[in-house]
């Protein structure tokens, strides 16, 4: 059956109202909302924006555009972040990274992790903080999952700005790092979902230094280089993405990884499985409607022939009334003198 129109799970939320969106349950109501290669087909995303934030910690995200048949274009924001407050203050940075900043870096390091916590901190006061009801996280981000690290908060939200600025974001734009668009071949949306679910499933530990908002975006936009080919235009910011404090954060730059490289096979059959369970969905469908069809004109025989023998009910009780009439007519001609 069609998805129901007043439903929209291929943006997290009914209305643009940008609350943050935990990936795994929304990248399954997206790869369950399809019910043929058709519809799936029919949610391209058309661009994709990679953005470096030029406050506190310089965070990156990127901003999806996404075109439908007879809808709006709508605007999707990917990131990760830190799960809450503490995930900053502790295992944050090791003792060998610190060793290597500077004094002045350090203070720059201290006054921008207090504005990191500060923006965490407005987000769950706003309610921004959020995930899809009803669907089982791959991850309870309050749990710890190794050496004391807890899981990453990589989300998805229906933004209303291009550059994917939320409304409390009260800062100066965003630097662009790069522009990709003319995806060769196409990227639907089922296909990003799917790997923004891996990357977040790679390393669910969220590193400030490390597995971190850099990280994420670029080994996201690594996998789409690969397999989608896509035209790409550099910003302003290209040279500066994976940076904080003129650094290197990440182990990998714009080229591929060991990372990427890695998650590609990956990455293929998980778009595989899914045209699989398509295709299946599509046949146990049409052998529903064909029983369903069978089974209407199998209905429909039956009322035929009730109806025919209905009509034959009635032909013979008219003709038997007929022989009443008749019999009763030669009976009366009979006793009638001369």
């Amino acid at each position: 059956m069609p998805p129901n129109p007043d439903e929209d799970p291929e943006l997290p939320s009914a209305c643009a109202d940008e609350t943050l969106h935990d990936i795994y349950p929304w990248k399954r109501a997206v790869t369950l909302y399809y019910y043929d290669r058709k519809t799936m087909l029919d949610s391209q995303v058309t661009r994709i924006d990679w953005y470096k934030s030029e406050h506190a910690f310089k965070h990156e995200y990127l901003t999806v555009t996404l075109s439908r048949p007879a809808r709006p274009v709508s605007y999707l924001r990917i990131e990760r972040r830190p799960s809450s407050v503490r995930d900053i203050r502790e295992h944050a940075v090791s003792e060998e990274d610190m060793a290597t900043f500077t004094k002045a870096e350090r203070k720059k390091f201290r006054k921008d992790m207090k504005t990191e916590e500060a923006d965490l901190k407005m987000l769950a006061r706003t309610g921004k903080m959020s995930s899809l009801t009803g669907l089982q996280l791959s991850v309870d981000a309050s749990k710890t999952v190794s050496s004391g690290h807890r899981a990453a908060s990589d989300t998805v939200a229906h933004v209303s700005r291009p550059n994917g600025v939320r409304a409390e974001e009260k800062r100066k734009s965003p630097k662009l790092v790069a522009s990709y668009h003319s995806f060769n071949p196409p990227l639907p949306l089922r296909d990003l979902a799917i790997i923004a679910d891996i990357v977040h499933r790679q390393d669910i530990k969220y590193q400030l230094l490390l597995k971190n908002c850099y990280w994420y975006a670029d080994t996201i936009m690594g996998l789409v280089r690969n397999l989608y080919v896509p035209t790409i235009e550099r910003g302003r910011g290209y040279l500066d993405a994976g940076q904080y404090l003129g650094k290197r954060v990440i182990y990998q730059s714009h080229e591929d990884t060991h990372d990427v490289l890695g998650l590609v096979p990956i990455v293929t059959e998980a778009r595989t499985a899914h045209d699989r369970y398509l295709v299946e969905k599509e046949e146990q469908d049409g052998r529903a409607d064909r029983e369903a069809r069978r089974a209407n004109k199998a209905d429909q025989r039956a009322n035929e022939a009730d109806q025919r023998a209905n009509d034959a009910e009635q032909r013979v009780e008219e003709l038997a009334r007929q022989l009443q009439d008749a019999r009763e007519y030669i009976t009366h001609l009979q006793s009638t003198p001369g």
